[in-house]
């Protein structure tokens, strides 16, 4: 602590020496200066190894290094020449911060009964100083340093209004009367590497969601998980819910046929009016928060603590399976910022780090081109997963179905065997990034429509004694399903792997779905991406499908992914703006994205600032460059500028290190999770004795003719379970 004083002693001698410096012009020589730079008001300045660092190098810092205590100097010596305005209004508030301690010091000593001089030099000590001089001098400089940093991010230093620090630091560049000056580009062999920006180093993503929770689900349980439904005649239970929620975003109604046993047959039709994404999460999500703002999770970015598969099962799919965003130019350039091993121009995929291996010796991104649980020659699951939709109608048959035909528990009661938890597991307990296709599964072999009817027998499980040999994980395309208004966008191109159309919301933007396990719940998200980090100009309608635009046209009202971004609020005279005939108008950005009060753009544009002040934790190295730059800095002392040179590179090289190794390592965790999911999935599938449990045990459970006494029902069966 003493050595802590100190320092901050000297701060305040090394500010007065500057300040005698000041007066009138300067004229000094190198002799003994280690460096020199030329101030706010043009003048020249010099230090001198005594002036600024004698003490130092023996008693320690205040600040951490010998860099920050150079940056400290440089900062307050600009503010000792701005003009006396400035400087006096920092200093006033310098002063109204003491004079504020010391009063709460005051009153604390008449609450407790002790001396003010007691309190105060508490207050002193949890400050680091020794007295008031050096709690004013602290208090002085942090009002310069934010009043520095304040003016880059205002105007990156420049002065010039039209320019935005924010904005700057967002791209990594800004613009001026049409030519671009790129702020972060370094010299790595001085300074250290460069920076792109916050929007290339975090790659944001604008989601919403629908959020189906159970309350019963467990962590790592890939087969036999178990979601609930009410077993009274009203409907709401979590397997209704789940299966309601694909039923509406498809712009589908349906009725039910229920038999005295509790057996349903569902029967699908076009809804009279299609509901939108939003109106569906209003109603139907469990994530309250969310739910009031149509579905809107705000923006994630790298660094965003979402859940893996959320987050990583997202970024999966943009960068490796979709083709949209990744074959244009900025997509090929980016794609592979966000999926660790992915080569630059994203065609391929190549292994992270030769450690970076899992159990089975596979690579981390193996799991991610290879993943697949399916032993269907023809139906084999590869990479992205498939949720058929006929799954969605079979959880409404199956909802409430507990007991045989006979009103008898089955398999001893045991709950994985009820049919909603076998074609739960089978086709939507899954943590890798799933699409819903348009096609029907054994289940719907009821089905009122005789070409899904046959198409669901065409899936049914090969049955040889008690053994199932074969089964269907995808289903078979039915234009029941596919003629329904959420499978009429043309997904082909996005995912050409696809025969049929993949489901989409009512602005043609795919619907994605994926298992995720956290501490706090279990539960299924629906996700649709409002603007992806690959989108540079924004998406289109062409010929029926949904495209990357292919320039930046303000006429469209689309905003670039800069302006989407933006750190400006509607009525700012820099908000990005369209021309609608001869009217003017604000584009829909992140910022105003279903909201219309003031404070909600506030807190939306400083959400986003945030996240750029904070992205990087070497930011104050580019400060300090760009003050170096801008002062005309002369290191006279070369060791001195090779430690602040090095200071730089290394902390640059570590904030990139500490972020990628975060970023790898979940990545890591996230193939983990898909290599139990497969191992779990694939054990016994061979014979359907395994623990993902076949679709015939659903099919058949309140079948009154099905055979118990031989089979894949008698002991020992597929579908039995018991001791009986």
């Amino acid at each position: 602590m003493k050595n802590k004083k100190r320092a901050l002693g000297l701060v305040a001698m090394l500010v007065a020496v500057a300040g005698l410096s000041a007066c009138d012009e300067v004229s000094s020589t190198n002799n003994g200066s280690i460096f020199t730079y030329t101030d706010a008001a043009g003048n020249r300045v010099s230090y001198t190894a005594e002036d600024l660092l004698s003490y130092y190098r023996k008693t320690g810092s205040s600040l951490s290094t010998e860099f920050d205590k150079v940056y400290e100097v440089m900062i307050r010596r600009y503010y000792d020449t701005t003009g006396k305005a400035t400087k006096a209004t920092l200093e006033a508030e310098a002063t109204s911060e003491v004079l504020s301690i010391k009063n709460t010091a005051q009153k604390t000593a008449e609450t407790n009964g002790t001396s003010y001089e007691a309190e105060f030099e508490s207050q002193l000590s949890s400050a680091g100083v020794k007295n008031a001089e050096e709690l004013y001098q602290l208090k002085l400089y942090n009002l310069e340093k934010s009043k520095f940093e304040t003016e880059l991010y205002n105007n990156y230093g420049t002065g010039d209004s039209t320019i935005s620090g924010y904005e700057a630091i967002k791209n990594g560049y800004y613009t001026k009367d049409g030519s671009k000056t790129y702020i972060f580009q370094s010299d790595a062999n001085t300074w250290g590497i460069s920076n792109d920006g916050w929007i290339k180093e975090q790659m944001p993503y604008h989601t919403r969601h629908i959020l189906i929770k159970f309350a019963n689900g467990k962590t790592g349980e890939y087969t036999q998980d178990k979601i609930a439904e009410s077993t009274g005649s009203s409907e709401g239970g979590e397997a209704t819910n789940l299966a309601q929620v694909i039923i509406q975003l498809a712009g589908a109604s349906y009725s039910t046929n229920v038999d005295s046993n509790n057996n349903r047959t569902t029967n699908i039709s076009t809804a009279s009016n299609r509901l939108s994404f939003g109106s569906i999460a209003k109603s139907m999500s469990d994530d309250s928060s969310s739910a009031a703002a149509f579905g809107d999770v705000g923006f994630m970015s790298k660094t965003t603590s979402f859940n893996n598969e959320y987050k990583l099962g997202l970024y999966t799919y943009e960068s490796i399976y979709s083709q949209r965003e990744k074959n244009t130019s900025w997509g090929s350039q980016n794609a592979y910022r966000i999926t660790p091993g992915l080569t630059e121009d994203a065609t391929s995929v190549n292994d992270v780090d030769s450690n970076q291996t899992l159990e089975d010796g596979t690579t981390i991104n193996d799991y991610f081109n290879n993943f697949s649980y399916s032993t269907s020659e023809s139906t084999s699951e590869t990479g992205i997963g498939q949720i058929p939709f006929g799954a969605a109608v079979a959880l409404l048959d199956y909802s409430k179905v507990t007991k045989d035909s006979n009103g008898n528990v089955v398999n001893e009661g045991n709950e994985s065997y009820y049919p909603r938890n076998v074609i739960f597991n089978k086709y939507f307990n899954k943590h890798n990034v799933c699409v819903i296709t348009p096609n029907a599964i054994w289940s719907n072999n009821d089905s009122g429509s005789s070409e899904t009817a046959t198409a669901a027998n065409n899936c049914a499980d090969v049955v040889s004694g008690d053994s199932v040999v074969k089964q269907n994980f995808v289903g078979e395309y039915t234009s029941e399903y596919g003629n329904l208004p959420g499978f009429k966008t043309d997904t082909t191109n996005i995912l050409p792997q696809f025969q049929h159309n993949v489901l989409t919301n009512e602005s043609g933007n795919i619907v994605l779905a994926v298992r995720t396990s956290t501490d706090s719940y279990q539960a299924i998200h629906f996700i649709v991406v409002e603007r992806s980090a690959l989108s540079q100009y924004g998406l289109t309608e062409s010929n029926g499908q949904i495209v990357e635009n292919t320039d930046d046209s303000e006429s469209t009202g689309t905003p670039t992914l800069s302006d989407y971004y933006t750190t400006s609020n509607p009525g700012d005279s820099s908000y990005p703006t369209y021309k609608d005939g001869s009217t003017t108008k604000n584009m829909t950005t992140y910022v105003n994205y279903n909201k219309t009060t003031s404070q909600d753009y506030a807190d939306r544009s400083g959400a986003i600032t945030s996240d750029i002040k904070s992205y990087n934790s070497a930011l104050n190295t580019y400060f300090f460059e760009k003050l170096v730059n801008d002062q005309s800095v002369k290191f006279n002392d070369s060791t001195l500028e090779d430690e602040m040179m090095v200071y730089s590179q290394t902390k640059r090289q570590s904030a990139k290190d500490t972020n990628f190794t975060s970023w790898k390592d979940s990545w890591k965790t996230y193939a983990e999770v898909l290599e139990a999911q497969e191992s779990a999935r694939l054990s016994g599938l061979s014979d359907g004795k395994g623990s993902l449990l076949t679709e015939t045990t659903a099919v058949q459970f309140s079948d009154p003719n099905k055979d118990t006494s031989t089979g894949v029902w008698a002991k020992g069966g597929a579908c039995y379970y018991g001791t009986k």
